[in-house]
C-alpha cells in the first residue's frame, strides 16, 4: 500500500489500538510513505533536534498531543517513543546510523501537549582540526510510535511520528597534530629526525604522539578586532554587548573616558539605549523547544544559530556563549531551576541552513514527583542570552539577544511502594534498567513497554562488567548517609566498601569529580557509609550511588540493598533488587565440510556446505553467516540434511531445527548447517563468517556480547 489511507478522525483510535495487529497482518498495511497524511503526526511529533559539541550529546525533542492513544497507565502498560538518528557528515546522502533513544509513555487526563526530550551520545566518526573548516552534518531523526525505527534504514516511515532533518556542529579536536599541521604551514621543507621513521619506532611514536591533548586557552577577541573583523555585519551594539555588560555590573561609577578606551570609535550613544530597553532581538539565535528527559530529571533547550558571523570568532577562539535560565512552574509559580549554556563560534557555511545546539540542565524533582500511577505535570519557562547569563531568580528577565519559550511536561511518578513526603532510600535503575524490569526471581531483565530503562530491547539479560547503582534518597535531609550492600552466590549481605566518585549539579553548575569515602563515620556503623549530596536544589549528576564491578567466574544471582543513616545515627532500610551476573560468552565455530574443506578451492557454481555451532549458549541471542566480500553469495542456513533452507540468521529463541531437535540456549551439543550458492559470484578469495551475540548487558551500557570466526575458501573459473 504505497497511497495515503483513507480515514477520518473518528477510525484513529481504533487503528492506533490494532497497529501491532494489522503490521503482523501486513507489514505494508501503513504504506512505504506517510500513509496517514497529517493523521501520522496527531498523537506525537519530533519537534527538534539539536547537538551539544561539549558533551557530544544529540537529542530531539518530541510532543506528545493527545491525552489518550497511548496503550494505558503508568502502572499498567503504556507504550514507547523510539527516535533513531542519522548523520550525513558531507552532505551527500551518504547516512551513518548513529543510535536509537526511546522513553515511555502513558494515557493520561491533560489536554496540554507535553514535551519531552532523549538523547543518545554521539562518537562522531569526522572531526577536524580548529583552523579546518568546521565539521557540520546534516542530522536526520525518525520518531516511530511503540515499533523501534529499523537499524541502517534512513529512509524508514513510521505508521506514527515524523522525520525532521537539522544541520549540527561538532567540535573541533584538539590533537597535537592540529598543532604541528598549523606549525608547518608554508614551511617548503621539514626536518624529521631519521630514527623516528624506523619501522620499530615510528608506530610507537605517532600513536603516543596522536593521543596528546593540547589545553591551550583559546584566544578571547576584542571589541575593536571583531569590529575590524565584522565590518557592518554585525552591529557595535552585539560587538559591545560583553564590555557593557560587565561595566554595567561594576561597584564603582564608570568614567566616559574608560569607556571610550576600551570601546574606541563605537557610537556609544546609539548603543546604550538598546541596554536600557531590552527587546529580545532574535536575528542571530532564537530557541526552537523545551522539554524535560522526565527518566533522567534533564531539562532541555534547542538553540538555533542564524548566521554565520556575529558570535566573537572563529572555532580558535574562545567564541561566546548562549546562556539558557530554566525555570519551572509546579503550581506555585516560577522557580529558579538554574542556568546553562553552550559554545558558539562565527563558522562559515555553504548552506543557509540554521545550525541547531542542544542546552541542558540536570535538575532535583524529588519533592514534586507525584504518586506511583499517577501522571503528574508542571510548566517550563526557558529564557534564552548571548554572552550575558540571565538575572537568576528573575523569570521576567528580558535579554538583549535571545527570547524565551514555554512548555508543558510530565513529572516522573515515584517508585511503587514510595509516598511523597517520606523519607526513604531507593534504588530505581541497576546496570541501566529499572529494578521493575528485574525478574527478582530469575534476577533476569527484560525491557517492559512504556519502561524507562536505559537498556531496550534486553529480553531475560544477565549483567556483567560495571554495574550502575541509581536512584535516590527521597527527601533526605542535610548529613544523611547511605550504603550499599551487596550478597554474592557464596556470601550473604556485605557493605559495599569501594569509595564511589560523583559529580554534583547546583543550579548549572557541575563540579569535579568528588570521590565519597565508604568508610564508618561513627561507631555503631559497620563501615561503607557515603555522604549524600542531593539535598535541596544540588541533583547528583545520573542519580548515581554508586559502581559495582561484576567478577568473572562467579556467576549467578547476586543482589543489592540500600540504607541510609541520619545524623542520629538511625538506620532505616530500603529495598534490595536481585540480578544475574553472567561472565561466560558465547564461542562460536564454524567449518567447511565439502571438497577439501577449509580454506581449498572450488568452482564458480559449486554448491559449498559445512556447520557451525556455539558453546556457552545460555544466553544467546542471534547468530548470522555472511560471505566476505559478499560478491553476490547467497548463504542459507538448514537442517540436516541440508535440503529446507532458511535465513542466513538466527534469533532468540532459536527455532529451526538441527539434527533433528531445536537449535535453544544451552544446547551447546546442537550443530548448524549451512549452504553457499555460488552461482553469481566472481573468482577471488572469500571468508564465510560466523557472527554472535548474547543478551548480556555489559558495563550497564551496551546490550549483547559479540563473538566471531571465520573460515576461508577460494573461488576459481
Amino acid at each position: 500500500m504505497d497511497k495515503t489511507l483513507k480515514v477520518d478522525i473518528k477510525q484513529l483510535p481504533q487503528l492506533r489500538l490494532n497497529t501491532s495487529l494489522l503490521l503482523l497482518q501486513n507489514p505494508e498495511y501503513f504504506g512505504t510513505v506517510a500513509a496517514l497524511g497529517d493523521y501520522q503526526t496527531h498523537y506525537e511529533q519530533l519537534e527538534c533536534v539539536g547537538y551539544s559539541p561539549e558533551t557530544q550529546t544529540l537529542g530531539a525533542i518530541v510532543n506528545i498531543k493527545q491525552p489518550t492513544g497511548y496503550n494505558g497507565s503508568p502502572c499498567v502498560g503504556g507504550s514507547r517513543e523510539y527516535v533513531r538518528f542519522y548523520l550525513d557528515y558531507h552532505h551527500t546522502g551518504v547516512w551513518v546510523d548513529s543510535g536509537i533513544a526511546n522513553f515511555g509513555i502513558y494515557d493520561h487526563s491533560f489536554t496540554d501537549t507535553l514535551s519531552y526530550y532523549v538523547s543518545i551520545d554521539l562518537d562522531p566518526t569526522f572531526l577536524s582540526c580548529c583552523g579546518d573548516t568546521a565539521v557540520l552534518p546534516l542530522v536526520r531523526a525518525i520518531l516511530s510510535w511503540n515499533v523501534p525505527p529499523p537499524p541502517a534504514t534512513p529512509g524508514y516511515h513510521a505508521a506514527w511520528g515524523n522525520v525532521l532533518e537539522a544541520e549540527i556542529q561538532l567540535a573541533p579536536v584538539k590533537s597535537i597534530w592540529c598543532y604541528i599541521t598549523e606549525v608547518l604551514k608554508g614551511q617548503d621543507q621539514v626536518k624529521v629526525d631519521p630514527q623516528l621513521l624506523k619501522p620499530e619506532f615510528a608506530s610507537k611514536y605517532l600513536t603516543a604522539l596522536s593521543n596528546i591533548e593540547l589545553n591551550e586557552t583559546l584566544p578571547v577577541l576584542t571589541p575593536v578586532e571583531l569590529k575590524q573583523a565584522y565590518g557592518k555585519s554585525v552591529p557595535e551594539s552585539r560587538i559591545a554587548l560583553n564590555s557593557i555588560s560587565s561595566l554595567a555590573k561594576a561597584p564603582f561609577a564608570v568614567n566616559p573616558a574608560l569607556l571610550a578606551s576600551i570601546l574606541p570609535g563605537f557610537d556609544l550613544g546609539k548603543i546604550i539605549p538598546i541596554y536600557v530597553a531590552p527587546g529580545s532581538d532574535t536575528q542571530f539565535e532564537a530557541l526552537g523547544c523545551v522539554g524535560l528527559d522526565r527518566d533522567l530529571s534533564q531539562l532541555n533547550a534547542t538553540v538555533i544559530i542564524k548566521r554565520d558571523l556575529g558570535y566573537n570568532g572563529g572555532l580558535c577562539t574562545a567564541g561566546s556563549q548562549e546562556f539558557v535560565a530554566f525555570y519551572m512552574d509546579f503550581g506555585g509559580g516560577w522557580e529558579y531551576m538554574g542556568t546553562s549554556s553552550v559554545g558558539v563560534h562565527d563558522i562559515p557555511r555553504a548552506s543557509q541552513d540554521a545550525l541547531v545546539y542542544d542546552v541542558s540542565l540536570t535538575v532535583n524533582l524529588d519533592a514534586y514527583r507525584p504518586a506511583w500511577c499517577t501522571v503528574g505535570k508542571a510548566k517550563v519557562l526557558a529564557i534564552l542570552s548571548w554572552n550575558v547569563a540571565p538575572t537568576p531568580n528573575d523569570p521576567t528577565y528580558k535579554p538583549i539577544y535571545g527570547n524565551n519559550v514555554t512548555a508543558e511536561v510530565e513529572l516522573q511518578p515515584l517508585p511503587a511502594g514510595v509516598q511523597p513526603g517520606e523519607v526513604v532510600p531507593y534504588i530505581e535503575m541497576v546496570g541501566g534498567m529499572v529494578v521493575t524490569d528485574i525478574d527478582q526471581t530469575s534476577g533476569l531483565a527484560t525491557t517492559s513497554s512504556g519502561s524507562a530503562s536505559i537498556i531496550g530491547g534486553a529480553v531475560e539479560s544477565p549483567f556483567f562488567g560495571t554495574i550502575r547503582i541509581t536512584g535516590h534518597i527521597f527527601n533526605a535531609p542535610t548529613g544523611t548517609q547511605y550504603r550499599l550492600l551487596i550478597q554474592t552466590p557464596s556470601s550473604g549481605l556485605n557493605p559495599l566498601l569501594n569509595s564511589q566518585t560523583v559529580q554534583t549539579d547546583t543550579l548549572g553548575v557541575i563540579s569535579s569529580p568528588i570521590v565519597l569515602p565508604a568508610s564508618a563515620p561513627n561507631a555503631t556503623s559497620t563501615g561503607g557509609w557515603i555522604p549524600y549530596l542531593g539535598t535541596g536544589n544540588v541533583s547528583i549528576v545520573d542519580n548515581l550511588l554508586g559502581l559495582y564491578s561484576a567478577p568473572s567466574g562467579a556467576d549467578g544471582i547476586y543482589t543489592v540493598a540500600i540504607e541510609l543513616m541520619d545524623t542520629g545515627g538511625n538506620v532505616t532500610a530500603g529495598n534490595s533488587v536481585k540480578f544475574w551476573v553472567n561472565s561466560e560468552f558465547q564461542v562460536p565455530a564454524i567449518d567447511i565440510t565439502t571438497g577439501a574443506g577449509n580454506c581449498s578451492s572450488f568452482s564458480i557454481g559449486n554448491s559449498i556446505s559445512g556447520t557451525f555451532s556455539m558453546t556457552n549458549t545460555a544466553f544467546a541471542s542471534s547468530l548470522g553467516l555472511s560471505v566476505t566480500p559478499d560478491n553476490g553469495a547467497i548463504v542459507t542456513i538448514s537442517s540436516n540434511p541440508p535440503s529446507a533452507p532458511g535465513t542466513d540468521s538466527l534469533y532468540y529463541p532459536f527455532n529451526l531445527s538441527t539434527d533433528g531437535e531445536p537449535m535453544l540456549p544451552g544446547d551447546s551439543g546442537s550443530t548448524g548447517y549451512f549452504t553457499i550458492d555460488t552461482s553469481n559470484m566472481t573468482v577471488c578469495g572469500y571468508n564465510i563468517n560466523i557472527g554472535t551475540w548474547d543478551r548480556t548487558i555489559i558495563n550497564s551500557i551496551q546490550l549483547g556480547y559479540y563473538a566471531e570466526a571465520l573460515r576461508g575458501f577460494c573461488l576459481i573459473k
